[in-house]
């Protein structure tokens, strides 16, 4: 990998922003990208992906990213992501470019891959690497004709005129590398564009006065701006492990296409949507000429259709990803990219043992349900499974049970399980953390190392008929009498309540006056064969009966369960649900990848007709991105050693995403089939449990809520 330290990164960055905010203020007009581009050369940012002596990049993608992404924050108009794009095809290619002018490359009519149609991005080029016309893979050097704009402005088209005899050959993986680079590119383009705009909207909106207020305090305002910073969110994820795969030693032409046709196809609608969003949140001023956010908007539209827009894409991902692989490209070489771990504990080979060991694993360890068997006892059982085979617990702490790894071992074994196909990853993390942070060492060493062999099976006690989202308002009691509590109360909605031995369980201990309703709640390890317990299953729209209801009629319970001290139960609870937002603390990465393959499957040959494989690869790419993110979310945590925080409600609002579209997906492509019951009936089943994925753990609105005010700042 071509090694870059933060603090160069940075650097490098901080020297594009200087120079795009100089652009910013020279304005937009046709020549305004004469001065930007002579600051570009003269901070050396024009020759980032020139070759050195042993012909590796001067520096690396995740650089050449950066600053195109710093300069698109303001839609910069000097051609330096044309220029760049040459410099790669030349370097992979062989070919001498002329010395000291701008370059660009040539793409089919499309404007999809490279080709000999148009050059691309061409204000100041005077020649172009193009496809060789009698299609025999060579590369030629032509010279640049009459020039033209495209929808935006800043991004020149031009004619392609004759060769000038210089070129090279280039074979298939030189090509895919180029496709993998500009593609990859292209997207930190369009996240720049999208950012710059967003920023700008966010500040508006907080200005902006309407009825009295500012119009950011609106709650249809903050939803907007909240999903389309989730989207903005993903799409960084996605571009971080691109970037990853090209800067890989040595390159894997495989994995680097895989992660640039996600990033691509993501961004390619996603980032569209974020500066729509702001345009929206702007109002009337930005559909004037003079506003800027009209420019970022043909940016993105430009972006989304070069090198590949969502529908060219997509398909290719579905070819590019093997049948077995719900892969995220986002750990060791079984996934793709070879060098994504690191900087957190682990080096490329041991987290390639580890993965080739747990495949070996899972191949000799199929499970399957009894006759008659509970689900809740067939996944306590295969949590029992997985525990003594070493795959539980893996970033706990030893002294409790676990193996004191790092939490992309936790992502490697939601993606493994996934793709073979194997029942839902135990779901621990969420549970278990609570106690881990804030119970006694008593209380840890009594019950963590249970929880994760899977011995005990824990449910959780926090919703109330009359307190869903509004958590604070729950109505549960206990009240203290000497060294015990009596708790009365009832809970609902309560996941697999009538198998459970414990209830992690909110209750109120105090109610004094002027009291805010969330600092009287404490915690509490409930047994659930306590007397005074009741649990009533209730049936679900699925036909089965996962939610139950919990009575709690005069239930004592010692003093030692408490976990924390009295009041501590907001921050356990919102820990608790802050875990329980992430796809691999719950355990979905590996229940989304397992669906993913089995309707791949089902669909058999049908996946060569032209819409099954447009959705089955839009699927793919959902389903991949949601595991970069998760695998960046977990690096981000093992790097800080912070708790989870208001950051999850992304993560939850992207994983309902997924979700969601995964198994209204499926519907849409089984057809008849999954409606008529039989062994596809299933299919229906999950898509109805699916439509609760935007409310439990806190509903969709109020992950809005936490976005726009805790992240974006946004007033209340």
């Amino acid at each position: 990998m071509t090694a870059v330290a933060d603090d160069e990164l940075e650097l490098v960055r901080g020297t594009a922003r200087q120079i795009a905010q100089r652009c910013a203020k020279a304005g937009h007009d046709a020549d305004a990208h004469v001065t930007c581009w002579q600051a570009l050369v003269e901070a050396g940012l024009t020759e980032l992906r020139e070759g050195e002596p042993d012909n590796t990049p001067a520096a690396p993608a995740a650089m050449a990213a950066a600053v195109v992404e710093e300069l698109a924050r303001v839609v910069c108009g000097a051609p330096l992501l044309g220029h760049l794009l040459a410099a790669e095809l030349a370097r992979l290619g062989g070919v001498v470019l002329p010395a000291g002018e701008a370059w660009t490359v040539a793409l089919d009519d499309t404007w999809s891959r490279l080709g000999n149609a148009v050059g691309w991005d061409a204000a100041r080029a005077t020649v172009a690497l193009a496809l060789d016309g009698a299609g025999t893979g060579g590369v030629s050097v032509v010279t640049v004709g009459d020039r033209d704009v495209t929808a935006d402005p800043t991004r020149r088209i031009a004619t392609c005129a004759g060769p000038t005899g210089q070129g090279a050959e280039a074979g298939i993986d030189t090509i895919a590398a180029f496709h993998a680079f500009a593609r990859t590119l292209v997207a930190a383009d369009a996240v720049g564009a999208a950012a710059g705009v967003l920023d700008a909207a966010l500040g508006y909106v907080q200005e902006r006065v309407q009825f009295g207020v500012p119009v950011g305090s609106f709650q249809a305002v903050q939803h907007l701006l909240a999903e389309a910073f989730v989207r903005l969110e993903a799409a960084r994820s996605s571009l971080t492990f691109a970037t990853r795969a090209l800067d890989a030693t040595p390159l894997d032409p495989a994995a680097a296409t895989r992660t640039s046709l996600v990033v691509k196809g993501w961004t390619g609608d996603a980032v569209v949507d974020v500066v729509e969003a702001a345009v929206q949140a702007f109002g009337g001023i930005a559909i004037t000429w003079e506003h800027p956010a009209h420019r970022h908007l043909r940016r993105v539209l430009v972006d989304r259709q070069s090198l590949g827009a969502p529908a060219t894409v997509d398909p290719l991902l579905l070819d590019a990803t093997p049948l077995d692989a719900g892969s995220t490209d986002a750990g060791s070489p079984g996934a793709g990219s070879p060098d994504a771990t690191e900087g957190v504990t682990a080096d490329d080979t041991e987290l390639a043992r580890f993965r080739r060991d747990l495949r070996r694993w899972l191949r000799e360890h199929g499970i399957e349900r009894r006759e008659d068997e509970e689900h809740a006892r067939f996944l306590q059982r295969w949590h029992q499974e997985l525990a003594a085979g070493g795959w539980v617990g893996l970033s706990w702490p030893q002294e409790y049970g676990g193996h004191g790894l790092s939490g992309v071992y936790e992502v490697v074994v939601n993606e493994e399980i996934g793709r073979a196909g194997a029942p839902d990853a135990p779901r621990v993390g969420y549970m278990g953390r609570a106690l881990l942070t804030w119970g006694s060492e008593q209380q840890r060493t009594r019950y963590l190392p249970g929880l994760l062999r899977g011995d005990d099976y824990w449910c959780q006690g926090f919703s109330e008929p009359g307190a869903g989202s509004d958590l604070a308002n729950i109505s549960t009691r206990a009240v203290r009498d000497g060294d015990r509590y009596v708790i009365s109360g009832q809970k609902v909605w309560t996941s697999y309540g009538e198998f459970a031995d414990f209830c992690l369980l909110l209750a109120r201990t105090s109610s004094a006056a002027g009291q805010p309703k969330h600092k009287g709640i404490s915690a509490f390890v409930l047994p659930m064969d306590s007397p005074g317990v009741e649990v009533r299953p209730i049936r679900a729209i699925t036909g089965h009966s996962e939610f139950c209801e919990i009575f709690l009629d005069d239930v004592e319970l010692g003093a030692e369960q408490r976990i924390g001290a009295e009041g501590d139960g907001w921050p356990i609870a919102m820990m608790t649900v802050s875990y329980e937002r992430g796809a691999a603390d719950v355990g979905y990465l590996s229940k989304f990848g397992a669906a993913l393959g089995e309707l791949r499957r089902l669909v058999g040959k049908r996946a060569d007709e032209p819409t099954v494989r447009l959705e089955l690869g839009r699927l793919t790419r959902l389903y991949t991105l949601l595991g970069q993110h998760v695998e960046r979310r977990l690096e981000d945590r093992q790097r800080t050693q912070a708790v989870p925080g208001p950051e999850m409600s992304v993560d939850k609002v992207l994983m309902t995403l997924v979700d969601q579209s995964l198994h209204a997906g499926a519907l849409r492509l089984l057809g008849p089939g999954a409606l008529a019951g039989g062994d596809r009936g299933e299919w229906l089943e999950r898509y109805f449990y699916s439509r609760a994925a935007s409310i439990y753990g806190g509903s969709q609105q109020i992950q809005l809520n936490i976005i726009a005010q805790r992240l974006l700042g946004l007033p209340h």
